[in-house]
């Protein structure tokens, strides 16, 4: 049950990273891309437009809270271990998110506009500024 609830939360995960990449780009669906690295066994989703900073942040943290969150949350409400547990899990599966989150949010834009695109070939992002 853990096993296959890990798999399925890790497509799950991918898909509210889509929903709300979807929502801070112009053709919103139609700009975002799923994928699947073999090598790392790792399912993603990368927006092929730009997005901004807050949009970008709000995309990377939302799987992580709304899944590690929520069942960690409903977990310790209910008293179910294997809820808690499953909820710490997908917090740390969303580490990778969170670390890059956190470099984003070090990232001083100086007043400057800055849009955010997935790195096409690296985990991470670039970041553009305009003056």
């Amino acid at each position: 049950v853990f096993a296959i609830s890990g798999v399925v939360l890790a497509g799950v995960q991918e898909g509210i990273h889509a929903v709300f990449g979807a929502m801070g780009t112009e053709n919103h669906f139609k700009d975002i891309e799923f994928g699947f690295i073999k090598e790392k066994i790792t399912p993603y989703c990368t927006s092929k437009a730009p997005l901004t900073k807050g949009m970008y942040i709000l995309g990377s943290l939302m799987p992580a809270t709304i899944i590690g969150l929520g069942f960690g949350i409903a977990g310790v409400i209910t008293g179910n271990f294997l809820l808690m547990i499953i909820g710490v899990c997908q917090i740390f599966a969303g580490a990778g998110d969170l670390l890059v989150t956190s470099m984003l949010l070090r990232y001083k834009t100086k007043g400057k506009n800055v849009i955010i695109m997935d790195h096409p070939t690296e985990v991470g992002l670039i970041a553009y500024e305009r003056n």
